[in-house]
């Protein structure tokens, strides 16, 4: 946490200005924010000491423009910027599905207008891929093997996943045991404090917090995976690694 200033790598984008009864899109749109918010992370992207970027797609501003808020330094606010787009009246109307993802790229760029080229690979990257994202949270490198821990962001009401991959150093060869489904998209977070290898496969430590300890005792106290769980699959498009702080 940065509330000092220091710049901070993002990791949530939330929207704003509409009825979710208004739009059938809309869960799919905050996946799409989730998603590249996760991405940019993994990339080192940040839009100052915000970790996170609050958009209201807003009627009362001019169509297309974009109106930034100061950042804050308050305590109860220090954590997140936000941002103003305009809409027209008819907003989210039948192209919502393709203006809302324009709008929160449109809003990312106007903060930080020389990450333009990295913000559109990001983009393009979860709106290709989608759900099947991998995002890595935790990799563990033995003499013989690399363990990664990695999510997908759901669309709710479909459940995000939690899935370990293992690679053979030697040869490339990639296995992954069948995924944990998760409560709620950013539970792997907390689920991945610490991976360790043991002899009868992985197993992996929460993070030490006590809300990171409720979310593990869903999971009867934590995850793990026998050896003979883990098959052979096609490696997935997966990020560089989360960074939170």
């Amino acid at each position: 946490m940065t509330k000092d200033g220091r710049p901070s790598r993002i990791k949530d984008i939330r929207l704003f200005g509409f009825e979710l009864e208004d739009w059938d899109g809309v869960r799919e749109a905050e996946a799409f924010a989730r998603r590249l918010a996760f991405w940019l992370n993994s990339e080192g992207f940040g839009i100052g000491h915000d970790p996170a970027l609050y958009i209201h797609f807003d009627p009362e501003t001019p169509a297309g423009e974009i109106v930034a808020q100061p950042p804050k330094f308050t305590p109860d606010d220090w954590w997140f910027r936000q941002v103003a787009i305009g809409v027209p009246d008819d907003f989210p109307g039948p192209d919502a599905a393709s203006r809302v993802p324009q709008g929160v790229v449109a809003c990312l760029k106007a903060l930080k207008p020389d990450d333009t080229d990295l913000i559109d690979h990001a983009a393009q990257i979860v709106s290709e891929h989608g759900s099947a994202c991998r995002f890595l949270l935790k990799v563990k490198e033995t003499a013989k093997e690399l363990t990664e821990v990695s999510t997908t962001i759901g669309t709710w009401p479909e459940p995000s996943l939690l899935y370990v991959g293992l690679t053979e150093k030697a040869t490339g060869a990639y296995r992954e045991a069948p995924p944990a489904e998760l409560r709620f998209y950013d539970d792997g977070v907390a689920l991945a404090g610490k991976v360790k290898i043991v002899r009868r496969g992985v197993e992996l430590e929460s993070r030490t917090s006590v809300p990171a300890r409720m979310i593990a005792d869903q999971h009867g106290g934590g995850l793990s995976w026998q050896l003979a769980d883990f098959v052979e699959a096609e490696r997935p498009v997966t990020s560089a690694q989360l960074r939170f702080r």
